[in-house]
């Protein structure tokens, strides 16, 4: 160990001796060794990077080559690096060395600068494309800064296939010499850095988007553009690793010191943290929360999904207790089943059509609603890779067997079937001042347990913020097609009444209102309800939401 720290000091000395020659020594800000650490013993190879003031050339290279040691020199103009470090204004090719390994041997103190610089601007940048990546699930993400460290080297690896090998001995050094800790502590420092920015929270061992940062980077950048561009990056970046064949790397290579980045990103569940690499199938889901010992028998059974796979777990314990678990399989909504509901709805109302999607938002304003008081099923666990969400099953009655018997009758509805549809209304309105929209909110997936509470379910069309007219109009006109052809539509306008006074009176908007009678949302709604229930509905809707 003593002779490697003279030998490096040595070496040291001939660095600073031949940068001498090249430049004024007077004009040196910094230099360090970069990338691999050479070898102390036989054939030596070095990497220099020296950053120096009054040089016209904004990069030179120059290589000192003698019989057991070889020095590249990397000369960097001051102004040269320091955009490149704040913008990376040259293609990151001089500040990616601050994200690697690097040895100070001049100026330590300015190195140190510019390494947090340049990770605070990568990081900020892998964080807004988590917000365009992940909209929903980004408000619950818990990130490990290992996160950073994969992530990092994933992009530049696929994007830039030549800077496989160095990133590999880089990780290959991080790793075998047990500095994954120290590298991590770096990424802690820029982190506390970005918490100052109030761009991320440190909370318990993990670090959370802040919702201020999360609602600038969504009002300011183009979504459905940014979208687009990243899922054909991606695909083009897929297309790079098939070049490690020509580059002479071997994937065993690439696999021994390469992690997923998503191994570090999670999402909580009652049973703890789950990583969005996590790909566990229904039989693994059992064995994680329920002990063989106390199962005395399982059944599943679907129980619906055209468009999703549902399953319902019935699991009896060996106490004669049962437990039923609602799974749902998010699939991608493509073909002829997606078609129709395409045209329906056609420049009124844009469905989420990924499975990836539906998932992301069923989970995420879940989790915000229960946050916040409402009655939601309990999100049990999430397979993010094998689209699956593991919940509680709710036993209860859909608020549309309540309406069915309203509209059925030639009588006066009951008060007491009234009170839960104004019910119905007043939690929906609370629901749209927290700024969020169901999508789906027909009256099947609103349930009624016996004790009266209501439960919102289904809630993979969700979002924040989104058309709150939507839900009205989804929820009345809809109910408005149970009445049968034969009987007039008073107790329909009775249920609107009741529906709307509940919902205005919860804070609900009067213009959401008067945007159910709007030809918008009417002609989507005519293919299967009747023609004077429609205009009944939204007769009441624009007399009820006129200010």
């Amino acid at each position: 160990m003593g002779n490697d720290i003279e030998l490096l000091s040595d070496i040291k000395k001939i660095v600073l001796e031949e940068l001498g020659s090249l430049v004024s020594l007077e004009n040196v800000i910094s230099v360090c060794f970069y990338g691999f650490f050479g070898r102390m013993e036989g054939e030596r190879e070095f990497n220099v990077l020296a950053v120096v003031e009054n040089q016209k050339r904004k990069i030179l290279n120059y290589v000192k080559v003698t019989e057991d040691l070889k020095i590249s020199f990397l000369i960097a103009e001051r102004t040269a690096f320091e955009m490149d470090v704040k913008r990376g204004s040259l293609g990151e090719f001089l500040s990616d060395i601050m994200l690697t390994s690097y040895h100070p041997v001049l100026n330590r103190e300015y190195l140190e600068f510019m390494e947090i610089e340049v990770k605070k601007r990568v990081l900020k940048n892998i964080l807004e494309n988590l917000v365009i990546e992940h909209p929903e699930y980004c408000h619950e993400l818990l990130i490990k800064p290992e996160y950073f460290i994969y992530e990092i080297a994933s992009r530049k690896v696929r994007l830039f296939p030549f800077s496989k090998q160095s990133y590999i001995e880089f990780l290959e050094e991080v790793l075998e010499r047990n500095m994954l800790s120290d590298v991590v502590k770096n990424y802690v420092r820029v982190l506390k850095e970005l918490e100052k920015e109030k761009i991320v929270l440190s909370s318990n061992g993990f670090f959370k988007l802040t919702n201020d940062f999360i609602e600038k980077i969504k009002s300011t950048k183009n979504f459905p553009f940014e979208k687009i561009r990243r899922a054909f990056l991606n695909n083009i970046l897929n297309v790079f690793p098939k070049t490690a064949n020509w580059l002479g790397l071997e994937d065993s290579a690439l696999t021994k010191y390469f992690e997923l980045p998503e191994n570090y990103l999670f999402i909580p569940t009652p049973i703890g943290p789950v990583p969005l690499s996590e790909r566990v199938n229904i039989e693994e889901f059992l064995k994680k929360v329920i002990s063989n010992v106390e199962v005395s028998e399982i059944k599943t059974k679907q129980i619906g999904g055209i468009l999703n796979s549902v399953y319902l777990l019935q699991i009896k314990l060996n106490d004669k207790c049962e437990k039923r678990i609602i799974v749902k399989r998010f699939r991608d909504w493509v073909g002829l089943k997606w078609f129709p509901i395409t045209l329906w709805t056609l420049g009124t109302k844009s469905f989420a059509v990924l499975g990836k999607t539906r998932l992301e938002k069923e989970y995420s304003i879940n989790h915000y609603l229960r946050k916040h008081g409402f009655n939601v099923p309990k999100i049990l666990y999430i397979s993010p890779k094998e689209h699956l969400l593991f919940q509680e099953y709710i036993e209860g009655k859909p608020i549309s067997e309540t309406i069915k018997e309203i509209v059925s009758s030639r009588k006066a509805p009951e008060k007491e079937k009234l009170d839960l549809i104004e019910k119905v209304g007043k939690e929906i309105a609370k629901i749209h001042v927290l700024n969020v929209s169901l999508g789906d909110c027909k009256p099947e997936n609103i349930l009624v347990t016996k004790q009266k509470k209501i439960y919102f379910v289904d809630l993979e069309q969700s979002s924040r913020g989104g058309d709150k007219a939507w839900d009205l109009a989804e929820f009345l006109y809809y109910s408005g097609h149970y009445l049968p052809a034969i009987l007039p539509s008073t107790n329909m306008a009775i249920i609107t009444e009741v529906f709307i006074k509940g919902y205005l009176e919860a804070g609900g908007q009067k213009k959401a209102v008067r945007a159910v009678a709007s030809p918008r949302y009417t002609k989507v709604f005519s293919i299967f309800t009747a023609p004077h229930v429609i205009f009944t509905i939204s007769k009441i809707c624009r007399k009820l939401g006129e200010n």
